[in-house]
């Protein structure tokens, strides 16, 4: 948020440029629910228009981007209290680690439920056959895909 804040503002906190848009006016908490417990959130404020973000929509959850960075710190083999970090980042207040296992339990289900899907209709696979582009030349040096 704090990144979509400076681009919308044209100017970071206490920068004086000429190509500000809009002043800021401080933070709002948001409390927004979600299944994994109530998050506090800090929102930028501006003066002249409202802060438009898309981590925080009006009225919206932050689930999908809660999700998002757990499943992100998941991927790249970060440790369940780090995650905390990272959340923090994205101006959450920290997860506990039963939250991220929760988080984490449900990111599992659903690629078991996606690997074990069946598949209704056969894909069909395309390739292609590279000859060469002169008569008489090597192909390995010169090749011309043929579709």
């Amino acid at each position: 948020m704090r990144l979509e804040a400076l681009q919308q503002a044209g100017a970071d906190r206490h920068e004086r440029t000429p190509a500000r848009a809009a002043l800021r006016d401080g933070a709002r908490d948001r409390t927004p629910v979600t299944p994994y417990g109530d998050r506090v959130l800090a929102g930028p404020r501006f003066r002249e228009r409202p802060f438009e973000t898309r981590v925080l929509e009006r009225d919206a959850r932050v689930e999908k981007a809660l999700v998002n960075a757990v499943a992100g710190s998941y991927l790249q083999d970060v440790s369940t209290r780090k995650v905390e970090a990272v959340v923090s980042h994205l101006g959450i207040d920290p997860l506990s680690p039963s939250s991220v296992s929760r988080i984490a339990q449900d990111l599992n289900r659903e690629v078991q439920e996606f690997l074990t899907r069946s598949i209704e209709q056969p894909s069909p696979i395309f390739s292609s056959l590279h000859r060469a582009a002169r008569p008489g030349t090597d192909p390995r040096t010169s090749r011309k895909p043929c579709w």
